[in-house]
């Protein structure tokens, strides 16, 4: 029985070479880095699947510009075309950390022989906007797509099933997601089985935070969080330092419309507006440092 395992991304970072070590012991030469090269092609050291907007027209699925985000199927589909053989398929942020290394955890997973396993899978308490996309009458199920794993049978029906979604609904607010589609199809056929992660390895789930957010650094959790446990998301705070400044100056749109006004203005006067923008931020940030630990000591 072979299984192949993903760590999908859009570069190479220091995020990835952790995430590399770590799985490489367990996977070996079946693992893949699984890249949306639409930035650029890096440097690998290791087998790389990669896709862009020419790989996605070419199978008839949809060029949403977040689909990098939206669409972690489509990694899937990549990953199973360049293993068509395989009978499981792992798909794995470089954000997951492993406590103590995963041996342990995919050992207790390799048991389950269930079509999709996911964090937090099953119906949601409160379905969200991609939900609506789904066609009418289909349940919706959901789960995290940082850590999934996919049979054969399910990635070959899911990524012909991605097809013809695309054919009828190609863009939009409501476009279907990776996780609302995958679960919803797999649960709507009674051939697919699915289970919770956390269910099938619930050591390594009830002594960890496995959300969307927020951000888990590592100085906080080496040395102390119980080994076999396994946690999402997880940063250096480097990374996160510089990740959150790049989000934050790629948030203004609105600068790059003043260039009629900002061009007037010479370099002393633009870094006196960075100033005080800074000192903005710095405010704003602090409040919001307060309020979560208001929160959290509530």
């Amino acid at each position: 029985m072979t299984t192949v395992c993903g760590i999908r991304t859009h570069h190479w970072t220091e995020e990835e070479e952790r995430a590399l070590a770590a799985l490489e012991p367990v996977f070996g030469d079946d693992l893949y880095a699984v890249i949306d090269t639409r930035r650029g092609v890096p440097k690998t050291p290791v087998a790389t699947v990669t896709l862009d907007n020419d790989w996605l027209k070419e199978r008839g699925l949809a060029t949403l510009p977040d689909w990098g985000w939206r669409c972690g199927d489509y990694a899937l589909y990549a990953l199973y075309e360049a293993n068509p053989d395989a009978d499981f398929f792992w798909l794995i942020e470089p954000d997951v950390y492993f406590s103590g290394g995963p041996a342990r955890a995919f050992e207790v997973f390799a048991q389950a022989d269930h079509d999709v396993l996911a964090v937090h899978y099953g119906k949601p308490m409160r379905p969200g906007r991609f939900s609506r996309g789904l066609p009418e009458g289909m349940a919706p199920i959901e789960g995290q797509f940082g850590l999934v794993r996919f049979s054969n049978a399910a990635v070959k029906y899911l990524f012909e099933a991605r097809k013809e979604y695309c054919k009828i609904r190609n863009s939009g607010r409501f476009f279907t997601n990776d996780e609302c589609f995958c679960f919803s199809y797999l649960s709507a056929q009674t051939d697919f089985t699915g289970a919770d992660l956390k269910d099938v390895y619930p050591d390594g789930f009830e002594r960890s935070n496995f959300t969307r957010d927020p951000d888990i650094f590592f100085d906080a959790l080496e040395g102390t969080a119980p080994v076999g446990s396994v946690w999402h998301p997880v940063r250096s705070k480097e990374a996160f330092i510089k990740g959150l400044a790049k989000r934050i100056a790629g948030a203004s749109g609105f600068i790059r419309r003043m260039g009629p006004s900002l061009s007037h203005l010479s370099t002393e006067d633009h870094i006196a507006i960075a100033d005080a923008a800074k000192a903005q931020l710095l405010d704003a940030m602090s409040a919001s440092a307060a309020s979560a630990k208001g929160e959290k000591n509530a």
